[in-house]
């Protein structure tokens, strides 16, 4: 046996420890208490607390460091796991990848091809694609970074399809890798199981993580500004202020964080911490003016925030309505989100149970999820938000009821753990068998056959707006109308919006000839399912004289106009 440890180092102390030597695991806890005891006491500033979770990190860390192999360094211990959790959750995210046989969602195939677009062309500054959109003379790029993000990868991998897949692959594993962190600087235990349920108990959040997307990026950023106020890391706080905007349209949502925590922390502690307000702002607005596309970014944003709400939650048309911005039945909801709600019930019983002794982070947590719950039921889109906040929420409920003494909440919290990861499992096998049926490729043969048999520029008008970004992925060499959400021809000119429908609806006298005059289309790209909307205007271009069909698969006809 060692008796001159401090002689040794801690990869030495680890080997004599796991030999049994208890001395060697009291040094080893010695020789790094001071700078746990200082990190916990900046979090949480209280001496007591701060010193029951150093003994408690101290006494798991050496449980489990008695079963394994030792590491290099014992600083390192706590950290090597993050790369294991990297690799976990990219590997299974690109495992839906590969199930797909094209991008997980319509979106994806507009975010690829811009990507490529910036890499060929600089900076875009007009978008001539949507011929009647507000982007078709002043494009904003509402997610240039994540574009920005793409770049690296298209280059490296020649085949998009691949680049893409990867590069979300990536960033969901260093969300989840920072969500695993975040369990853990909040003490919670289990992180990894807690991981693992936040990612695959909700089938609509784990597809739109498999999504190539902006929002994972969103999510990311949003977890990142939550842990750096409550770490307060100004400095941070003010980059990630300022990248935000780079990144999504969504920058409001850092400011009523950022409210909601002060108010928190006045309510709680009495303490007025202004300046995190005040960073917020001035990082929101250098981020907006920074964009290379300013002051076009703004005219987006109130698009993308104000006027597409107003219009999808006011307008009946079904033409209108974009899928993920509509509310569910509530049936629907609870049938899909059921153990998330259950989840988030959970955090609310603890939260009143443990009321008398409340942190100020877990009511923070809370409220967030709660909020992001409400904002799930209007909106089906924030999913994203609601389930990891609803995830970190219930397990810092349960952390602060520990330890438990009762024998039967100790097995029932077991059987839960268990219950939880059963039911991940199950619905991450789901998402690989249904994901393709989902997402089949409909578009690829219509917009080959578009791009070598029509004029370069020629403007098709298609009877369904959701059509563009796969055929803008496939097809740069045609122009089409609008695309991503309507608003954006709203926005252009509602006149121009309520002809479309009115054609596309089969509502119209004489269609063609308003698709040549109005649109200045000769092309007509019309579905062939007889339930989508648009099929009433392949109806009637069928009956019409001065229509030829130049092309037809199993999913659309494409008509010539004479």
């Amino acid at each position: 046996m060692l008796t001159h440890y401090e002689e040794y180092s801690d990869v030495d102390l680890v080997r004599c420890y796991q030999k049994g030597d208890e001395k060697a695991g009291n040094v080893l806890c010695q020789r790094h208490w001071g700078a746990l005891y200082r990190f916990f006491k900046k979090k949480i500033r209280n001496n007591e607390d701060a010193q029951d979770l150093v003994q408690e990190t101290f006494f798991e860390a050496l449980k489990t460091l008695k079963s394994g192999q030792p590491p290099r360094n014992f600083r390192s211990w706590f950290y090597k796991k993050k790369g294991y959790v990297f690799i976990l959750f990219s590997l299974l995210i690109f495992l839906i990848q590969l199930c797909a046989p094209g991008f997980v969602g319509i979106d994806a195939y507009y975010h690829v091809k811009v990507s490529e677009l910036m890499m060929q062309h600089g900076i875009l500054k007009d978008f001539p694609w949507t011929q009647v959109s507000i982007w078709k003379d002043k494009f904003a790029d509402k997610e240039f970074l994540f574009h920005v993000y793409l770049m690296p990868f298209l280059r490296v991998f020649p085949d998009l399809m691949v680049a893409g897949k990867v590069a979300i692959s990536v960033l969901g594993g260093v969300l989840f890798c920072l969500f695993y962190r975040l369990l853990n600087q909040f003490q919670i235990r289990h992180a990894l199981i807690w991981t693992l349920i936040a990612f695959g108990v909700n089938s609509n959040f784990l597809q739109r993580m498999c999504m190539i997307r902006p929002h994972v990026l969103s999510v990311l950023l949003i977890l990142l500004f939550v842990e750096s106020l409550w770490n307060r890391r100004l400095w941070k706080l003010l980059l990630i202020s300022v990248l935000y905007p780079l990144a999504y349209t969504a920058a409001h949502f850092l400011v009523f964080i950022t409210l909601i925590y002060v108010a928190i922390l006045w309510i709680h502690q009495r303490e007025l911490k202004m300046s995190f307000l005040l960073l917020t702002l001035v990082g929101i607005t250098f981020g907006l003016v920074i964009h290379p596309q300013f002051p076009n970014n703004l005219k987006t944003w109130y698009v993308q925030n104000a006027l597409l709400p107003v219009f999808n939650w006011g307008n009946n048309q079904e033409f209108w309505f974009v899928g993920e911005v509509k509310s569910q039945p509530i049936s629907t909801f609870i049938g899909v989100n059921g153990i998330t709600l259950f989840l988030w019930g959970i955090a609310m019983t603890f939260l009143i149970l443990n009321r008398r002794n409340l942190s100020s982070i877990s009511v923070f947590i809370f409220i967030l999820a709660s909020i992001f719950l409400v904002m799930t039921i209007v909106s089906m889109r924030f999913v994203e938000y609601w389930m990891p906040f609803t995830a970190l929420s219930v397990a810092l409920g349960i952390t602060a009821i520990s330890p438990l003494k009762s024998s039967v909440l100790k097995t029932g919290l077991k059987i839960g753990y268990v219950g939880l990861l059963s039911f991940s499992l199950v619905m991450y096998v789901l998402a690989m068998l249904l994901i393709p049926l989902r997402f089949p490729l409909k578009l690829e043969g219509s917009a080959h056959w578009l791009k070598v048999n029509t004029p370069e520029k020629a403007i098709i008008f298609t009877s369904n707006w959701s059509d563009f970004p796969v055929l803008f992925y496939f097809n740069t060499e045609n122009y089409y109308l609008f695309g991503l959400d309507p608003v954006y021809c709203y926005a252009y000119d509602n006149d121009v919006w309520d002809l479309w429908v009115s054609v596309v609806s089969g509502q119209s006298e004489n269609p063609s000839q308003k698709i040549k005059d109005v649109f200045r289309s000769n092309y007509v790209l019309c579905t062939r399912d007889s339930e989508e909307p648009g099929y009433a205007l392949t109806k009637q271009l069928l009956q019409e004289n001065q229509t030829d069909i130049v092309y037809e698969d199993e999913y659309h006809h494409i008509f010539r106009l004479e």
